[in-house]
């Protein structure tokens, strides 16, 4: 199977959210798209949009990794991606590309992640909640499924929740932040009808676990490879309906005693 990436600049009109991301996010800015062809052999097409919390470890390739893996039920996952580091869907909608690539071709599934400070900034939440109604339409009439990728709140202790460094943000906790995250795109999503992969409640449950490695990577936002990990297992668990049992992936970084804790908890 040959992979064809195309790294690009696209300039983009974002919103306060996108700023706040590029301002307080410590992350490499690129524009990532990425499309596999499809192969003659069964398999599921799946399209991600979103930003750095998408391509950062590259979740995509890692949960085709894991769904490849499964020694009972191996799937085959086609990924395709369009993602600008701190874009939110309302940005992406704008640069007209994601759009196309939505229309090039059919898509089982196409993934929607807003930028993680959109549903906690209350004068952004309408724009987050027309965005996904626009996207939500757009991959229903091509004949694919949005879902929602719900994001996690700031780690627990780190500066986010500092009103001093931070004033403007007022998170309060990671408990409140992740109220607040749920309530926003959960409600958003039911209002649509749309399906929610729950990452952030995931994160929220196993961070709280002893031994189980540390999610975020060091800006206390974005993930360690073992919160991607923990993502991509969810990803895979609800894309396909199969259990986590036969999993045998296990990426770089992470070990096989640490792996089968987050494979655990993602059940």
């Amino acid at each position: 199977m040959q992979k064809f990436t195309i790294t690009i600049i696209v300039i983009l009109a974002v919103s306060l959210a996108a700023i706040l991301a590029m301002q307080y996010c410590k992350a490499p800015t690129s524009v990532q798209i990425s499309y596999v062809p499809p192969e003659s052999s069964p398999g599921l097409h799946v399209l991600f949009l979103g930003n750095s919390y998408t391509f950062f470890n590259n979740l995509p390739r890692m949960i085709a990794g894991i769904a490849a893996s499964d020694t009972i039920n191996p799937v085959k996952i086609q990924p395709g991606i369009f993602s600008m580091d701190g874009a939110t869907l309302e940005s992406l909608w704008k640069a007209n590309l994601a759009q196309n690539m939505i229309r090039s071709r059919h898509w089982d599934y196409v993934v929607l992640q807003e930028q993680s400070l959109t549903p906690v900034v209350a004068g952004l939440i309408p724009a987050m909640q027309d965005a996904m109604t626009r996207w939500s339409r757009l991959i229903q009439t091509s004949g694919a499924t949005p879902i929602v990728f719900e994001t996690w709140a700031r780690k627990g202790g780190s500066d986010w929740y500092d009103s001093t460094k931070y004033p403007g943000l007022d998170l309060g906790d990671p408990d409140k932040m992740q109220a607040r995250i749920d309530g926003t795109t959960n409600g958003i999503a039911e209002q649509l009808r749309l399906r929610v992969i729950p990452v952030g409640d995931y994160w929220a449950t196993c961070s709280k676990l002893k031994g189980l490695p540390d999610l975020y990577y060091e800006d206390g936002s974005h993930p360690s490879i073992a919160g991607d990990y923990l993502t991509a297992l969810l990803f895979y668990r609800y894309l396909t309906g199969h259990n986590l049992e036969h999993i045998t992936y296990v990426p770089a970084g992470v070990s096989k005693e640490k792996a089968q804790l987050l494979i655990r908890c993602a059940s």
